[in-house]
């Protein structure tokens, strides 16, 4: 069983759902900075969100993607 290194984009609201899903089966993440995009026009409107690695096997990965587009990641 081979481990790869996948990277997820998730906004920071969400981070804390995604890690509990991560945790249910049992695999191996770290967790980036904080990241914030600044619109231009809007300077009061910015995205948050986090880069998460994941270290998992291509078969336990489609386990995890079928779970987070049920929950709408």
């Amino acid at each position: 069983m081979f481990k790869k290194k996948f990277i997820f984009k998730v906004v920071d609201s969400e981070v804390l759902d995604f890690c509990r899903i991560l945790g249910k089966y049992g695999v191996k993440f770290e967790i980036g900075k904080l990241h914030t995009v600044v619109n231009a026009d809007d300077p009061f409107c910015a995205l948050h969100y986090r880069l998460i690695a994941v270290y998992t096997s291509k078969r336990q990965i489609k386990k995890l993607y079928d779970e987070l587009n049920g929950n709408d990641f």
